[in-house]
């Protein structure tokens, strides 16, 4: 997404990392679903490159175009990325009204609208450990 109309009329930008207005959510429901899957691929790949089975596992897993030659951090970015992709959905406040904006389903792309109970907006979303 690169653009989002809050109800307000504000246009809410998403085009960069790091902003601190957004944020993404992972229901509590799915919360355990998604550690559950996390802890299992990360166990399976540490398994495979201890068995020297490291380039099968990222053919099977991944792709079989995947790069061999990346560093075991990034192969981990990308299995939680695309977990994240499946179980996260994303947050925004306005930062001219305040208002939450919900993305409904990870693959849904509309958002329901929350208003806070004091006008403009509070930076709920604006990162602490930075």
């Amino acid at each position: 997404m690169s653009k989002l109309r809050c109800p307000c009329g504000h246009v809410i930008v998403d085009q960069t990392d790091a902003l601190p207005y957004k944020a993404r959510v992972i229901r509590d429901q799915d919360a355990e679903a998604f550690w559950v899957e996390a802890t299992t691929v990360l166990a399976d790949f540490v398994a495979a490159i201890r068995a020297g089975a490291r380039s099968t596992w990222l053919s099977q897993h991944l792709s079989p175009e995947y790069p061999q030659d990346v560093t075991d951090e990034s192969v981990i970015s990308d299995l939680l990325a695309g977990l994240e992709g499946r179980y996260a959905t994303k947050a925004y406040e306005c930062e001219s009204c305040g208002r939450f904006l919900l993305q409904r389903a990870p693959d849904d792309p509309s958002f329901a609208a929350f208003s806070p109970d004091v006008g403009g907006a509070t930076h709920v979303l604006m990162g602490r450990h930075r």
